[in-house]
């Protein structure tokens, strides 16, 4: 009626809606879940909280919640599941761009790149206050 199309491909559990010249791909929380499944495949027990992080974060709650509850899923990649669920996700960073931009810093691609490795810090233990982490951004800065 809206004139736009629904496209589903069922060999490849992908949905796609085509409208005003585009293409788009929607991921149902399904699709999700088996694309997470094979996310999870390589995944070590040693991960770091910053990693599980950045591979979970892509993910709709319902496919982290749908993995967690896999039986086949080995019980401590579901505790890495939940840890994120739990924890990970509701973690706040202790430097903004606010505070970069405060320090002298000029927004830009190298910006993201120092806040994503100040966060990973901070979810990893390394930072455990703000004060630190502007110690952290020092250490960044001179070594890259």
């Amino acid at each position: 009626h809206n004139g736009m199309w629904r496209i589903v491909d069922n060999n490849n559990m992908k949905t796609y809606v085509c409208g005003d010249g585009h293409l788009y791909q929607v991921q149902t929380p399904i699709a999700a879940y088996t694309q997470l499944a094979q996310t999870l495949t390589p995944l070590r027990e040693t991960v770091k909280p910053s990693e599980i992080y950045q591979l979970l974060k892509p993910y709709p709650i319902e496919a982290l919640v749908l993995s967690y509850v896999d039986a086949t899923v080995p019980e401590w990649k579901r505790e890495k599941i939940k840890e994120y669920l739990l924890v990970l996700r509701k973690i706040q960073p202790f430097i903004t761009g606010k505070d970069l931009i405060a320090f002298g810093q000029k927004p830009g691609e190298t910006f993201k790149t120092q806040l994503w490795k100040l966060f990973a810090a901070q979810l990893d233990g390394e930072i455990t206050k703000k004060g630190e982490g502007y110690s952290h951004l020092l250490k960044i800065n001179n070594n890259g």
